[in-house]
């Protein structure tokens, strides 16, 4: 079985409570019910019960608050912050991806690529077919990882756009990411 680190489903968690308390209690619900009851950051737990419950999580108008706690994760990620350009910063965020699983499909569940299309201001970030979270939250961890690495007082966050493009066939998501 492949599991998520409990750190970060601690982290979602506690960045639901800055969305809102009715918002927390309800990541808190869903986790519950698909068996995730108590978090310790030293657990480890089935990450398709975690996926899982962040897909819920974000159907219908819960897909910005999902797409907000994701922003979150990231900025709770101080390697990522730390990086001094985007390509550095995307490949922390797959680092730390990876090393927040463990198991079988460890290395997939949480796995992408980054492609430099037509521009030093534009990424491709497709994930890979196993890629088992929300696309709401995924783009929301792309986006602020690439806000973390622009690093630069010209470009504000409001200016790094993600647009959802048409993936691979063997892909789960693939993101147009620019600034």
């Amino acid at each position: 079985m492949t599991e998520v680190a409990g750190r970060y489903v601690r982290l979602v968690v506690d960045s639901a409570e800055t969305v809102s308390p009715v918002f927390a209690k309800r990541v808190r619900h869903l986790l519950a019910r698909n068996g995730i009851a108590a978090v310790s950051d030293d657990g480890w737990y089935p990450v398709d019960a975690f996926a899982r419950s962040l897909a819920r999580l974000g159907e219908g108008a819960g897909s910005d608050q999902l797409g907000r706690v994701g922003g979150k994760l990231v900025a709770a990620t101080p390697a990522v912050l730390r990086a001094d350009d985007v390509d550095t910063a995307l490949a922390t965020l797959r680092r730390v991806a990876r090393e927040a699983h463990r198991g079988p499909a460890a290395d997939r569940v949480a796995d992408f690529a980054v492609e430099h299309p037509d521009s030093d201001r534009t990424r491709r970030i497709v994930t890979g077919g196993d890629y088992l979270y929300p696309t709401a939250f995924a783009a929301a961890v792309f986006r602020r990882a690439v806000v973390a690495g622009v690093g630069d007082e010209r470009v504000d966050a409001d200016d790094v756009v993600v647009e959802s493009v048409e993936p691979p066939a063997d892909a789960t998501d693939a993101f147009r990411v620019s600034w």
